[in-house]
């Protein structure tokens, strides 16, 4: 892009803010629509968001099935069989450490947009995702496959 190779690339802000801050405080961005959020960042008020211009319930289900997997977006696992009160330990502590406010403040200095969800958040997120229709799953395998 800086280039001039190309106009354009997906990419996500967290990304420009911290690998390339003068794109975003000079501005030399334009960001065109929020891909992966219920609702507009409030540092970006007039870019609206994948879900504002679906015009049906078939593709409002396909983009919803497409932004899933970013609104949890490094989720940790463990394997199965941990009993449950060290599950419990481990989602607690995850919380705990991402919404401190000395966190927050390092995340902010670098230009992470953070945004934890708790593991019964995740459980939702991968269970909508396992219902979604066949047809819905088939159609965004033609996006994604498409040359």
């Amino acid at each position: 892009m800086e280039r001039g190779e190309l106009d354009g690339q997906v990419i996500d802000i967290s990304a420009i803010k911290s690998s390339r801050p003068n794109f975003w405080n000079e501005k030399k961005v334009k960001f065109l629509v929020q891909f992966g959020r219920a609702a507009r960042l409030s540092s970006m008020p007039d870019v609206p968001t994948g879900r504002e211009l679906v015009k049906n319930s078939e593709d409002r289900a396909l983009l919803e099935f497409a932004e899933s997997p970013f609104f949890m977006a490094l989720p940790y696992a463990a394997p199965p069989g941990v009993p449950a009160d060290r599950v419990k330990a481990l989602r607690e502590a995850f919380m705990s450490a991402t919404t401190t406010n000395d966190f927050l403040v390092e995340a902010n200095k670098i230009g992470l947009n953070v945004s934890p969800i708790d593991g019964a958040a995740v459980d939702k997120i991968v269970e909508a995702a396992a219902q979604t229709a066949k047809p819905i799953r088939d159609r965004l395998g033609t996006f994604l496959l498409a040359k």
